[in-house]
């Protein structure tokens, strides 16, 4: 959900704890509108080896064995409606992905970029806080590993000479 995308490992300097970091594996999974979708429906051809429906898919970067063009397929009756997105069953989500970005993804990232330990429990009170929400430490903990890619790391301590002539790039 985050349209951030991180080119590198962040790492932190604290030994023995656990600390979080971003990686660059985050969720790069392409929106479309019902309108983009049923321009891409008019380019399959079934019978096609060129325009089938795993080469439009491959061209369009969705999944290569055409699946989801498969499923659009199914849905689409030739007019734009039958392409919008539906509602949903389930619980909505407690925080918008902006929340998710701004009050989970950005402290982890300052504290990774300065080299300092972060963990949930030192988020989740300014998240409560800023937002007026009540969500439970393990909701914050899901968005951080699901929605953006945080994960878990274990670091070593670095030595007076290396954090004094360390260059950050």
């Amino acid at each position: 959900m985050c349209d951030n995308h991180f080119s590198d490992l962040y790492k932190t300097t604290v030994r023995n704890s656990l600390c979080l970091s971003v990686t660059n594996d985050s969720d790069t999974t392409m929106k479309f509108s019902a309108e983009q979708r049923q321009r891409i429906l008019q380019q399959c051809s079934l019978h096609d080896r060129f325009n089938g429906l795993c080469a439009v898919s491959r061209r369009w970067g969705l999944s290569p064995d055409g699946k989801t063009l498969q499923r659009w397929f199914r849905q689409w009756d030739g007019t734009v409606e039958s392409l919008k997105e539906r509602s949903r069953s389930g619980r909505p989500r407690l925080l918008t992905a902006a929340q998710v970005h701004n009050r989970i993804l950005q402290p982890v990232v300052a504290a990774n970029r300065a080299h300092r330990c972060i963990n949930y429990a030192s988020v989740h009170p300014a998240l409560q806080q800023n937002e007026n929400v009540r969500v439970s430490l393990r909701t914050v903990r899901r968005y951080g590993r699901v929605a953006t890619g945080i994960k878990n790391r274990r670091t070593q301590r670095k030595t007076a000479h290396e954090r004094k002539h360390t260059r950050i790039a």
